[in-house]
């Protein structure tokens, strides 16, 4: 006898919930990330079409009714009894399950298309375990003291982590052994490091790797770091690799811009120690040298490289120097903070970039608040102008040789910076192209 187990909607918070339509593809999406950290064999089919009034038959009779346009999933997990139907509403992307047991699986499933045979690899979430703020410490790991040395240990129970783990005070962070699995990576260097972030991928059903991230300083001391993330349970098959590399660029995915049609992604040579500033003209170079200073964030400010704008041009500019490099996430907190100051229009990440212009020679580069876009039609300007509407972004001017060419301006009252709106223009397939406007200068 079929037993209806559990009947749960869930909301997806993500881009697919905010379409008007879901896709099959986006459908495909929803379903694979929902499932990509199920243990076991199973296989996943899909209704090839949207279904209206799907029912969901048992085998004694009983029906489980969708009366709205769907799209129809079944995930068979192979060895055992049960299954899992999956529905996702064609209007807003929410994810309806329904967990059965001693399940055949509906009619006719096997002339059902298959999924999520080439997902891999898949980006895994977890959380990081950390006992900061807490009286106990790591014990038992590093042992050999090596640099360059790096070790995983999978703890699955309790017993398994105060093997690794000691308190004075109290007892340690708990975590629910029963439903997840502690990964804690370790290992010795002989410079100065510090953890800046960590990626976990799924590989195949059984193999997963670790990315762990650090950032390096020029220091000569032996370090000992750790990181521990607890992620779902893993069964005792499961491999793991860890890699240990070094970067402090933990925002990669968003740092790109698209030419000719591609990503090109410039995270590689992302700089951790500098940002660009542009800010009100009228603003005397001592005001934002005393107010730059007040955040004891940077070394002094000289007003005598302060970059004055053009006459057509809204700003002047200063590049300033971290007193301590950064991740990509702390400058962009302290990017928040330098924007909260009023007359600063925007801040801007840097990158390392050499660069011959006219006899000149620059280091670096950054995205400025401009940003250039091609319509498609230079007689229909309808879609530019809602698009700068809802970005919050300004039309600067058309160019005058190119007439189909735009100039766009991002400040800190836009939607995002100019980098990432150029990235938002393109993907809404509205115009030709989109592209940021960089500037260069010599490090200083």
């Amino acid at each position: 006898m079929k037993q209806i187990l559990l009947l749960l909607s869930l909301p997806l918070l993500s881009f697919f919930s905010l379409t008007a339509q879901i896709t099959q593809q986006e459908a495909d999406q929803i379903i694979i990330e929902r499932l990509c950290n199920e243990t076991g064999d199973f296989t996943i089919y899909a209704k090839e079409d949207v279904q209206t009034n799907f029912e969901i038959a048992t085998s004694t009779g009983e029906t489980i009714e969708l009366a709205y346009p769907c799209w129809v999933y079944y995930a068979d997990f192979n060895e055992e009894t049960n299954g899992k139907y999956l529905i996702v509403k064609v209007s807003n992307g929410n994810l309806l399950e329904v967990n059965t047991k001693n399940d055949e699986g509906p009619e006719g499933v096997e002339e059902w298309r298959i999924i999520g045979e080439d997902i891999y690899p898949i980006d895994i979430l977890f959380e990081e375990y950390s006992l900061e703020g807490t009286s106990c410490q790591w014990i038992n790991i590093n042992t050999d003291m090596n640099c360059d040395s790096s070790h995983l240990i999978i703890i699955n129970s309790h017993e398994e982590l105060e093997n690794y783990i000691n308190c004075t005070e109290g007892a340690y962070p708990d975590i629910d052994f029963s439903t997840h699995t502690l990964l804690l990576t370790h290992g010795v260097e002989c410079l100065l490091v510090v953890p800046t972030y960590t990626r976990l991928q799924q590989l195949s059903k059984q193999d997963y790797v670790i990315n762990v991230y650090l950032g390096f300083e020029e220091i000569s001391n032996i370090t000992e770091w750790q990181v521990a993330l607890i992620i779902n349970k893993i069964t005792d098959d499961t491999h793991i690799e860890l890699n240990v590399l070094e970067g402090w660029c933990d925002c990669k995915d968003e740092l790109f811009y698209y030419y000719q049609n591609e990503k090109l992604f410039i995270d590689s040579v992302f700089r951790n120690n500098y940002l660009f500033i542009g800010f009100d003209k009228q603003v005397p170079g001592e005001e934002i040298a005393n107010d730059i200073a007040q955040t004891e964030l940077f070394k002094p400010v000289d007003i005598n490289k302060i970059i004055h704008g053009s006459n057509i041009e809204e700003y002047n500019y200063v590049l300033v120097n971290t007193i301590n490099k950064k991740t990509c996430s702390q400058l962009k907190e302290i990017i928040s903070l330098l924007e909260n100051i009023p007359y600063i229009a925007f801040v801007s990440l840097t990158f390392t970039w050499e660069f011959w212009f006219g006899g000149e020679y620059a280091d670096m580069m950054f995205y400025t608040d401009l940003f250039y876009v091609k319509v498609i039609d230079v007689n229909d300007l309808s879609d530019l102008y809602e698009v700068a509407q809802e970005t919050n972004t300004q039309i600067i001017r058309q160019n005058e040789y190119t007439p189909t060419s735009f100039t766009l301006s991002a400040d800190k009252n836009s939607l995002d910076n100019s980098l990432k709106m150029s990235q938002y223009f393109y993907e809404t397939g509205k115009f030709v192209w989109a592209e940021p406007c960089f500037g260069f200068a010599q490090d200083y």
